[in-house]
């Protein structure tokens, strides 16, 4: 008696459903990650952001003295005068009290952000944030977090005049926020 052997193995119908399968798997589930990457990155930003602006103002309760939170050049060792925040940037200690604030030698940079993921776009209501020890007034304005996703996904932060900063899905004038 000989025994008979057979490959065992999948045909060629069996792979064809297989690779059908995982393509249609793979169509619904891309742009799921897409969104929760955005998501993360827009949200890690937003913190980064928040975390700063926390810091800047008990810093400046601290110290006695003013700190700024601006944009900065590329080196990390200048404020830009620009209101678009996505190059990174940076926090001092304006220890000369100089108005309006400038960066200077003897200031103190506490803090140095880098310039955030390219899907995310940060532009801001000013240029510069200060803020004041000891129930001084403080730079209001609000930060813009957009996306490649457009408007319904933006986010923003909005600072008060007491330094409070609070984050909403709104305009600080409660319209929609717009991204162009």
């Amino acid at each position: 008696m000989h025994a008979h052997s057979t490959n065992a193995g999948f045909s060629l119908l069996e792979l064809m459903i297989v690779v059908s399968i995982t393509a249609i798997l793979a169509a619904v589930a891309i742009p799921s990650f897409r969104t929760v990457i955005l998501d993360s990155k827009r949200t890690t930003t937003v913190n980064d952001l928040m975390a700063s602006l926390q810091l800047a103002r008990g810093e400046a309760a601290k110290l006695g003295q003013p700190v700024v939170v601006c944009p900065s050049n590329s080196g990390g060792t200048a404020c830009i005068n620009s209101t678009s925040w996505s190059g990174g940037w940076l926090m001092y200690a304006n220890t000369d009290t100089t108005e309006p604030p400038a960066l200077e030698n003897t200031d103190r940079i506490l803090q140095l952000a880098a310039a955030v993921s390219s899907d995310i776009v940060i532009t801001s209501s000013v240029s510069s944030f200060v803020f004041r020890p000891f129930g001084g007034r403080n730079t209001n304005g609000n930060f813009k977090f957009c996306d490649p996703r457009g408007s319904g996904h933006a986010k923003s932060i909005i600072v008060n005049t007491s330094g409070r900063a609070r984050l909403s899905d709104v305009s600080s004038s409660g319209s929609a926020l717009t991204c162009s």
